[in-house]
């Protein structure tokens, strides 16, 4: 099965860098697309639409019988990540964004790693040895106390801050599953067909969950400025993100590349800063760090 992605013209780090700017930017156009747009609905658009675009990619590269001779065969994982991956990732995070910062938010979801290490040892038989469960125990520690906003004890009454980043979590734990599915599925399968597949099928989770749950009516009314943040939202963060990153693990090491992730929080307080008037607090800072390090310790070779 052939893939024949063009190489492109930038270089691996500012390949990277667009990745993640991308991926930052994700959570403040979703928290501007919450201003009008229930979140699953939010959700749905922004992955039907970005859906659309990769199957017209992905047809430009393979013909029909290759695309649905590996969708027939891989169905059962395709739809797995689909549901781990979109759908139920982003309906818990779009959810607990209308409680949460995107700063924290953004923050939250940098513990994916950790507990794609905690999973991978579980399904995997991958091994957690002292730096990794130190590594787990020291960004577990930091996301409870952004959580909890340094109150551990508001546990027993839970705010609405705390619920929405209890959501951030899971959805962070959803990313972690869709991972180590994602690695069982590349054992045979091209990124671009599985992601596109996979989106696919999550946005169809998406648009029939959508209208169960919300209602949809008020997409009639829609302004043209939200028309915008959905198709940026498409585009921006959902393809050339994903794309950008692909493209530059074609000549660089994953294991390189991933530290760039730690890089997405930082470029998403310093946007919610400017354009959604959020504090930059060293109470933040220096748990998002605790994070870091922990993430760091934890994915590094012991």
């Amino acid at each position: 099965m052939r893939y024949n992605l063009k190489v492109s013209t930038m270089s691996p780090i500012l390949l990277i860098l667009t990745a993640v700017v991308a991926w930052a930017s994700s959570f403040i156009l979703v928290k501007a697309g919450l201003m009008e747009i229930p979140p699953v609905t939010l959700a749905a658009l922004r992955f039907f639409i970005g859906s659309i675009i990769f199957l017209g990619i992905l047809y430009s590269r393979y013909n029909s019988y290759e695309v649905f001779t590996y969708l027939r065969k891989n169905l059962k994982m395709l739809s797995a990540l689909g549901l781990m991956g979109i759908f139920l990732p982003n309906v818990f995070q779009n959810v607990g964004m209308q409680y949460t910062t995107a700063s924290a938010s953004s923050v939250l979801q940098t513990t994916s790693p950790v507990f794609t290490a905690v999973l991978a040892a579980l399904f995997l038989r991958e091994s957690l040895g002292v730096r990794k469960a130190g590594g787990v125990t020291l960004a577990l520690t930091g996301a409870a106390m952004i959580a909890t906003n340094g109150n551990l004890s508001s546990l027993t009454e839970i705010t609405d801050y705390v619920y929405g980043n209890f959501l951030m979590l899971l959805s962070a734990v959803c990313y972690a599953f869709y991972i180590i599915l994602s690695k069982i599925g590349l054992r045979d399968g091209e990124p671009l067909i599985i992601v596109s597949l996979s989106t696919a099928i999550g946005s169809i989770f998406l648009l029939i969950f959508a209208p169960i749950v919300e209602r949809v009516g008020m997409l009639i009314n829609l302004s043209s400025y939200m028309w915008g943040i959905l198709i940026t939202l498409a585009v921006v963060p959902t393809v050339i993100g994903f794309l950008s990153w692909f493209e530059a693990l074609k000549s660089m090491d994953a294991s390189k590349a991933s530290f760039f992730i730690f890089l997405v929080p930082v470029f998403t307080v310093i946007f919610a800063h400017f354009f959604l008037k959020e504090d930059i607090t060293l109470f933040m800072v220096g748990n998002a760090a605790l994070i870091v390090a922990g993430v760091y310790m934890a994915e590094s070779e012991e």
